[in-house]
């Protein structure tokens, strides 16, 4: 982690022009630069890996808690904003990417606009790769930023093996969206119930729903530590329509309320 800089942001124009173009890359360090504090618009595609810390991205009208090791994409011309957590400030890398074939590029990786955010099994080899692009405190030369933003890329667009893990990745995926339910993780994987059940439990010891809530309660417990959003909002953020439901769910689970839970929890000022 050393090989990344100390201070609070630089970035680099590359005179790569190919199709789709790396145009600028960059690195923030937020604890110590003040964030944009109203919405803007970009021109280009941005992909961002979060290195340390924690924030949030506005975009079509929702509000994204961004954490370490994962990835989110802004598309060009949407209004939208990000900045840190002040109790747990982000640094990041970002590149801009511009040109034809931009949009089937960032199209392969599965985020959209509704979709912002990716989770990856690759965070901590990425962090890796990511430091390769400095020397001496200063970025690296062109052709190796372009190899480490195609690495990135082929981290996030791996094929995945039609089997029983996709049931499991489809739930870390989508477990923060009201949306996503067991009988549409059914549809999406063509199994029935019974079928989707007797996988699941065979390899995991647990039944999918189970693992569903699991996910939901756990990072629900990460946004009551580190943030100050209201509990309607962690709530829909960890995939709960009814904010009553989440709060009896959690209450059942963890033997605490959410509100008691965050008193006894929270990191950071208070």
């Amino acid at each position: 982690m050393s090989d990344f800089p100390t201070g609070k942001g630089f970035e680099k124009m590359l005179a790569y022009t190919g199709h789709p173009g790396i145009t600028t890359v960059g690195y923030n360090n937020l604890a110590y630069w003040a964030p944009q504090q109203k919405p803007w618009v970009q021109k280009h595609y941005t992909l961002h890996f979060v290195l340390h810390g924690s924030g949030f991205l506005e975009i079509d009208g929702r509000r994204h808690a961004v954490f370490a090791q994962q990835i989110f994409i802004i598309p060009p011309n949407e209004l939208m904003m990000y900045y840190p957590n002040p109790a747990d400030q982000w640094d990041y890398i970002w590149f801009c990417v511009n040109g034809a074939g931009a949009a089937a590029l960032f199209k392969s990786t599965g985020a959209n606009i509704r979709h912002p955010i990716l989770q990856t099994d690759y965070g901590t080899h990425l962090t890796a790769v990511l430091s390769g692009l400095f020397k001496n405190g200063h970025f690296a030369d062109d052709y190796r930023i372009i190899s480490v933003f195609y690495e990135v890329m082929h981290c996030i667009t791996q094929p995945r093996s039609p089997d029983r893990t996709d049931i499991k990745y489809m739930i870390d995926r989508n477990f923060q969206f009201v949306e996503f339910t067991i009988e549409k993780l059914c549809r999406d994987c063509h199994l029935s119930h019974a079928q989707l059940c007797r996988v699941f439990l065979k390899h995991y010891g647990v039944q999918p729903k189970q693992y569903l809530i699991y996910r939901r309660l756990e990072y629900a417990k990460e946004l009551l530590r580190q943030t100050d959003l209201k509990l309607d909002a962690v709530a829909r953020s960890c995939g709960y329509g009814d904010s009553i439901h989440f709060m009896k769910e959690f209450k059942r689970r963890e033997g605490v309320s959410a509100g008691q839970y965050r008193k006894t929890h929270k990191t950071g000022p208070h």
